[in-house]
């Protein structure tokens, strides 16, 4: 406790009694924070200090030296240049690029802040229907016209840390798309060509190289909630297949030399099968996949079609 003058006490903020008993305790509970938080904690302040004094044009005084004028000049020129700077690309989002920048001006800042309000919006405005959220993006430019498929491929990988639902992301990228109708004209991404080559894009921005089919597939699912109809999970694992088997570990090996595309759609399937088996309480027990059941499922894929017949 600690006295007030008037003879009352109260109790100190953290239960110690002296500066001595205070040391012990922050010495005792201080954490070993890693070396890479530090540092972002420190660009933070650093940037945090830059806000606090960056100069609003009402605080020049008539003495300042000829340095302090250079460099404002050269500031100047900098915002200059980035408002002129053409909207930033969203497949080149990257939270280990935004934190070096927080050295960087203000205005800088400012348009990272705006920047991720807008990727919000457009997730928050997704998650309810895709094509209002993909709208809203080339509004705002965030997404150049006319819109690409790996524009919005992007978006769907990246769009996670923003808060876009998993299970929205499977049903566009599950989703056909919409058909030629005529005196009708969806736009571009709610037609069925485009949905396909969104799909295509979207897989190709995963890094398969040197992994297995296993550890592709969990990659691959957790980046999105699968879709419950069969023929979303069709087309998803479709385009999996093709991307996976022609970089995965078996690929190379040579184990999956003949119809790689097939086999590892097949494995893949299978492999889901099983994890839903496993995991499914409505199954008894005597009624699940085991190791011998697995194993007869996935052997010999394609051999009714080599042997001829």
């Amino acid at each position: 406790n600690r006295g007030t003058g008037d003879g009352s006490t109260t109790p100190s903020m953290l239960g110690v009694n002296s500066e001595d008993d205070f040391s012990e305790v922050t010495a005792n509970n201080l954490r070993n924070v890693p070396a890479h938080l530090r540092e972002m904690c420190a660009e933070a302040l650093v940037g945090a200090m830059k806000c606090l004094f960056r100069d609003n044009g009402n605080t020049k005084s008539k003495d300042e030296d000829s340095t302090t004028q250079s460099k404002m000049a050269d500031a100047a020129e900098e915002e200059k240049e980035e408002e002129e700077a053409p909207p930033e690309d969203l497949s080149k989002e990257s939270p280990v690029r935004e934190s070096n920048t927080l050295s960087q001006s203000p205005k800088t800042l400012r348009q990272i802040k705006v920047h991720k309000n807008h990727l919000r919006e457009a997730a928050h405005l997704f998650n309810k229907k895709s094509s209002k959220g993909i709208q809203y993006l080339v509004d705002v430019g965030m997404i150049a016209s006319p819109v690409t498929p790996h524009s919005v491929a992007s978006f769907l990988r990246n769009g996670i840390v923003v808060g876009l639902d998993k299970k929205a992301v499977g049903e566009y990228l599950g989703t056909k798309g919409k058909g030629a109708q005529p005196l009708k004209s969806p736009p571009v991404w709610d037609r069925d060509l485009f949905h396909k080559e969104v799909l295509v894009e979207y897989v190709s921005l995963f890094h398969f190289a040197n992994a297995t089919i296993l550890d592709g597939l969990r990659m691959f699912l957790a980046a999105f909630r699968l879709p419950g109809e069969a023929q979303m999970i069709d087309r998803i694992l479709q385009s999996f297949a093709e991307e996976c088997a022609s970089h995965c570990e078996e690929r190379h090996g040579g184990r999956l030399s003949l119809f790689s595309a097939d086999a590892a759609y097949l494995l893949s399937f299978s492999m889901i099968m099983l994890n839903t088996d496993l995991h499914n309480a409505n199954i008894r027990a005597d009624r699940k996949m085991t190791v011998d059941d697995f194993v007869r499922n996935n052997t010999d894929y394609g051999r009714d079609i080599t042997e001829g017949g």
